[in-house]
């Protein structure tokens, strides 16, 4: 078996990858999850000196440059190109590393699943739902609060909102529901002489 070529994992699995780095261009199957998948290496640049940012490494140092900035030492690869950047070009987004130019084709392009412009509040829908029945005579409490009850329970670990505590209002709004429901239950027993006048 090959040596392992230095810092290359499988995107897929993160198992390191066989192969020689002086290949610049090749398909290799990864050992972990079988896919296929084409390596390509960068050539490093060398640029003057006087182009040094925070960053920067001196030459005797052994590392991988950044593929924008040549002098400066990478610290992750994109996410979605593959190439080496730095911490001044690495754009953080959902997780995920992507270099500017991945990231500024995304938005153009409209095809940025990792990124979110927006956010469904789940504690508002919940809290709408609840409110429903006010308008509507309280008709519609059987149907609202069994869907905020759900609501709560499978949607209070999905991404919280950046503005409140979505998952402590969503948690409130199923216990007004809840409470909805026993309401209009109650009041209907009454009016259909269940209980004595």
């Amino acid at each position: 078996m090959s040596p392992a070529l230095v810092g290359v994992i499988c995107p897929y699995c993160s198992v390191p990858l066989p192969g020689d780095p002086s290949i610049a261009s090749s398909l290799q199957d990864c050992p972990g999850c079988s896919r296929e998948l084409r390596v390509a290496t960068f050539p490093r640049i060398p640029s003057p000196a006087s182009a040094a940012s925070p960053d920067s490494r001196t030459d005797s140092e052994p590392s991988v440059s950044c593929f924008y900035h040549s002098r400066n030492h990478a610290t992750v690869p994109c996410d979605c190109c593959g190439r080496f950047i730095c911490s001044l070009c690495d754009v953080p987004s959902a997780g995920q590393h992507f270099c500017p130019n991945c990231f500024t084709r995304a938005i153009e392009t409209n095809t940025s699943a990792p990124l979110q412009f927006r956010r469904l509040r789940f504690d508002r829908v919940a809290w709408y739902l609840v409110l429903l029945p006010w308008v509507t005579g309280g008709v519609t409490a059987f149907i609202t609060a069994p869907i905020v009850v759900w609501l709560a329970l499978t949607k209070r670990k999905a991404l919280p909102s950046r503005v409140a505590a979505s998952s402590a209002h969503l948690l409130f709004a199923a216990w007004v529901a809840l409470l909805e429901f026993c309401a209009v239950i109650a009041v209907g027993l009454y009016l259909a002489g269940a209980f004595p006048h």
